[in-house]
């Protein structure tokens, strides 16, 4: 429930928080794995998001083709490249990529 409400507040990806949460529960889990439960997860989170800002007009539909424009090969590139990335960079990148936006959140 947390995760629901800080990611309809603050639009941060309930992935950021899941990732976490799952690595600290569940332990020795292979970074690949998590990403991927990760991800299923927050597609259906996302999308409850979304349709709710939708119900309330705050959805800038021209900005949203211009960011998936961008976005969806990335994703593409990114799923192959964590397919053969070892698991210890793997979790290094991910760990990076979670304190940059820590950070980029604490002074913003």
């Amino acid at each position: 429930m947390a995760t629901g409400v800080l990611v309809g507040l603050t639009g941060i990806g309930g992935g950021l928080l899941l990732y976490a949460a799952l690595l600290l529960l569940l332990g020795r889990v292979r970074p690949g794995q998590v990403v991927g439960t990760d991800l299923a997860f927050g597609a259906v989170l996302a999308s409850a998001a979304a349709l709710a800002h939708v119900a309330v007009g705050t959805v800038d539909y021209r900005l949203v083709g211009l960011l998936l424009a961008g976005s969806v090969p990335g994703v593409l590139l990114g799923v192959r490249l964590a397919g053969i990335a070892p698991p210890r960079a793997l979790r290094a990148g991910l760990c990076v990529c979670i304190l940059a936006t820590g950070l980029r959140l604490a002074t913003a």
